[in-house]
């Protein structure tokens, strides 16, 4: 069975070259599953690694909701509060949503 590979991020070291890194399985990775393994790697290396920038494999956290559509964070909680807005994954108590969902719950396509 061949392995499906997708890249996840970069690792930079003392501000040398970077190192890509790429998760392989043989089972087919879900957004989530992504999602998940670039926040570990992220709390992991701290500032050490910088996650795909690929848009598509990009969560957004209340914070940026907030600032790209001019909202406070409580606005933002609300609307999770009151099921209009659904975190994609939860990592550590801190949500994650997806661009798109974002987008058309809000009514624009920033």
């Amino acid at each position: 069975m061949d392995k499906q590979s997708v890249f996840v991020g970069e690792v930079v070291l003392d501000h040398e070259s970077h190192i890509d890194l790429y998760a392989a399985s043989a089972a087919p990775f879900s957004r989530s599953s992504v999602a998940v393994l670039k926040a570990k790697l992220e709390f992991l290396l701290n500032s050490r690694f910088r996650t795909a920038l690929d848009p598509r494999n990009r969560f957004l956290r209340v914070s940026e909701i907030a600032k790209k559509w001019h909202y406070t964070p409580a606005r933002v909680a609300r609307m999770v509060r009151d099921d209009r807005l659904h975190p994609a994954i939860v990592i550590n108590d801190e949500a994650f949503f997806d661009p798109e969902e974002v987008a058309r719950v809000l009514g624009r396509g920033q």
